[in-house]
């Protein structure tokens, strides 16, 4: 738990900060980048000069998006372990794709599937 400032500043580094951007990647990715920047200009707004909870940035990005961000936050804040996600390409017989699916694999010791929403890009 962090106390004071002083326990922040210590746990503050490289990793912490590399951590934070990915989720916040993930999390524009999973409500889209409108819904996130409508959130920030409202949360911002409603919480200028006074403090704030993770609890208040997601209630606000649940009104602009319409996803449950609780579930979100249990899955990808509060949940161990790490998903690998793997490309899986059928193509015909022209070597054009036929069909492509994402597979989603967990751990055995932590078996949590998260939600992800990826754009997939195919290049000639």
């Amino acid at each position: 738990d962090i106390r004071d400032l002083e326990d922040a500043k210590l746990n503050f580094d490289g990793i912490t900060y590399a951590k934070g951007a990915s989720v916040l990647k993930q999390l524009v990715a999973y409500v889209g980048q409108d819904a996130f920047m409508e959130g920030a200009r409202r949360y911002f707004k409603r919480h200028a000069y006074g403090n704030t909870r993770l609890g208040d940035l997601l209630s606000v990005l649940e009104e602009t998006s319409g996803r449950d961000m609780a579930a979100w936050s249990r899955s990808w804040l509060q949940t161990a372990g790490v998903n690998s996600l793997t490309p899986q390409v059928l193509l015909g017989a022209d070597g054009t794709v036929d069909e492509l699916a994402v597979v989603q694999e967990a751990a055995e010791s932590h078996p949590e599937l998260r939600p992800h929403r990826v754009a997939v890009g195919l290049y000639r």
